[in-house]
């Protein structure tokens, strides 16, 4: 494999609760009109797999450089459907939906897929007073729960934490 530092196509979701933080801050001129709420920088995955765009290898995807280096790329003795990482910024001007970060038997299981959910969010810009709410503080039957996240009322129930730029969160899969 030719080494060289690699750039990607990268793509944009339009999700509600972003804005224009991405493109502005980080210099994006390419970026389309309206809201960027995430970009996928370095991605492997469904309908989002990154084309090289410099290089030697210019024109061709993520998935097949991996396909055919990946110990090169990954890791000596890798090997799995897919890059096994998904690098994007999101916008978080306006809450992000709540979800659930699957483990890699639940993802397997329900989902069909190869990993859980794992995630390492790092800070690179943030309110003064912005927080990030992770995990369930309670021990809540399913039925609370459902009634908990019906009625919007996550702050009863989920820890919240302040977060400032240069902050690190790591969210294991399972939450």
């Amino acid at each position: 494999m030719d080494a060289y530092p690699i750039k990607l196509s990268y793509h944009v979701r339009d999700y509600y609760f972003g804005e224009r933080l991405i493109p502005e801050r980080l210099g994006k001129r390419d970026a389309p009109e309206g809201v960027v709420a995430e970009t996928w920088e370095i991605s492997d995955y469904r309908d989002a797999v990154g084309t090289v765009v410099n290089g030697p290898y210019a024109g061709r995807t993520l998935h097949e450089l991996v396909e055919e280096f990946p110990d090169e790329l990954v890791g000596e003795g890798w090997r799995g459907p897919h890059f096994p990482l998904l690098i994007k910024f999101l916008d978080a001007s306006n809450r992000l939906p709540v979800h659930l970060h699957a483990d890699d038997e639940t993802a397997m299981k329900k989902h069909g897929e190869p990993h859980g959910k794992t995630e390492a969010w790092h800070i690179l810009w943030a309110a003064d007073e912005a927080k990030i709410l992770a995990g369930v503080e309670k021990d809540l039957s399913r039925e609370e729960l459902i009634v908990t996240f019906k009625d919007q009322d996550y702050e009863a129930i989920m820890p919240q934490h302040g977060i400032r730029a240069g902050d690190t969160v790591y969210v294991p899969g399972g939450i």
